[in-house]
């Protein structure tokens, strides 16, 4: 099948904390209309988690211990039998700062404390199965065809409860030709 040219800007530089945006006929179906933040991106490889993925399980069913209530996410298509989780919380050692007051990983005994002390929600806490990364120099070359988009990121983004729609309202934020693009129809011969 011949792409379709969606006029998607290539030379975008992601960084550290950014969001990258599937474009709209994503042919891997890990990455259809996802939303990735960006946790760790150098010269070795990019580690990134989709945000907008919740799954049919909630934590209480594969952490009962865990003491907290809520979504679990897909976070992407490797290593899904492990749980990665962001976060707010500066005082968690091991954390991976990405940006901004915002942590990934880190201590798990300390997450369990804070959620047993009640301090963990959905608007500081959120917990995936699996991760999504990318080889050297893979990223960049999956930004120059046109693969994704790259926005910056907010805290309020991130730990939206309704992000179902996060990946059109960005698109749609951006504005211009990507506000076209958040229209754009999942199977374009159905029209």
């Amino acid at each position: 099948m011949e792409k379709i040219d969606l006029n998607i800007d290539v030379n975008q530089e992601p960084t550290k904390g950014s969001l990258l945006l599937a474009e709209p006929l994503m042919p891997d179906s890990h990455f259809q209309r996802a939303v990735v933040l960006l946790c760790e991106h150098n010269d070795d490889g990019s580690l990134g988690i989709i945000i907008n993925r919740p799954m049919e399980m909630s934590l209480e069913d594969i952490a009962q211990d865990l003491c907290i209530e809520g979504q679990l996410f897909l976070g992407g298509p490797v290593d899904q039998d492990n749980l990665f989780f962001i976060h707010t919380f500066d005082e968690i050692e091991n954390s991976l700062p990405i940006k901004n007051g915002l942590y990934l990983g880190g201590n798990f005994n300390s997450i369990k404390a804070l959620a047993m002390s009640g301090k963990i929600n959905s608007s500081n806490c959120k917990f995936f199965s699996g991760y999504s990364g990318w080889g050297k120099f893979q990223l960049k070359q999956e930004i120059q065809k046109g693969s994704w988009v790259v926005a910056d990121s907010s805290i309020n983004d991130i730990f939206s409860i309704s992000n179902g729609s996060l990946w059109t309202d960005t698109l749609k934020n951006l504005g211009g030709k990507y506000k076209i693009l958040a229209n754009y129809p999942t199977d374009p011969k159905l029209n």
